[in-house]
């Protein structure tokens, strides 16, 4: 199961999928076929069973498996169409990344949104989140990723348990990174793919130490991100 989108010419998507019975998407198809939508494609990207497209007006589309929250509609069900994200009306977002159950958008104004469940972890994290004021439950709207304040998000990866993100440094001259890009990370660090030095649980982004990037992407159960 699993679906794979391509950005065509003439900026129309395509998307061929073998569905699940439940999952409301249970039609087969072998060849690829034309979505429904309006206005011109500029970005496509494709998670665990869903999908997200941005327009050339900055309006976000989303389809597929939404039972996490990952569409970002208000609620927990899949569509079988893009559907148009309501709660970024008014945003533009310049980009986005699907994981396996969450969706982070980052919008021009260099914030990052995001919405599912950027925090599924394995359940010996779940007490440790919930004691530390954190929630395992799935956010259903997108909502501000918080921790990145007053730096400009240029770049954003996501994978099953976590995230890496890449700021544009807006830090004074003598902090050493000022207007340098620099990599952050946040969920679930089992195995050090977060390469903050530990295992645990970051609830928020947390910049990876003495570490400058120009890209980045994120892999299960690693990460990895090209140096500057």
């Amino acid at each position: 199961n699993g679906s794979v989108e391509e950005q065509a010419a003439g900026s129309a998507v395509h998307n061929w999928r073998v569905g699940t019975e439940g999952d409301g998407l249970a039609d087969l198809s072998l060849m690829p076929v034309p979505v429904p939508t309006r206005p011109r494609v500029v970005h496509v990207c494709a998670g665990y069973e869903f999908s997200c497209v941005i327009d050339e007006e900055g309006g976000v589309w989303t389809c597929g498996l939404g039972t996490a929250g990952q569409l970002g509609h208000g609620v927990r069900r899949s569509e079988g169409y893009p559907r148009r994200v309501d709660a970024l009306s008014g945003l533009r977002v310049r980009s986005a990344a699907c994981g396996e159950y969450h969706t982070l958008f980052v919008l021009e104004d260099g914030s990052l949104w995001a919405c599912g469940e950027p925090l599924r972890v394995a359940a010996r994290f779940v007490i440790a989140l919930e004691r530390g004021g954190g929630t395992s439950c799935p956010e259903l709207l997108p909502r501000p990723v918080p921790g990145l304040e007053g730096r400009r998000v240029i770049a954003a990866a996501a994978s099953a348990f976590h995230s890496v993100v890449v700021t544009l440094g807006r830090e004074p001259p003598s902090s050493g990174t000022h207007g340098q890009s620099c990599l952050w990370a946040f969920g679930d660090g089992e195995y050090g793919r977060l390469g903050l030095g530990n295992h645990g649980l970051q609830a928020t982004p947390a910049r990876v130490h003495e570490w400058t990037t120009t890209t980045t992407t994120a892999l299960r159960p690693h990460s990895s991100a090209a140096h500057q």
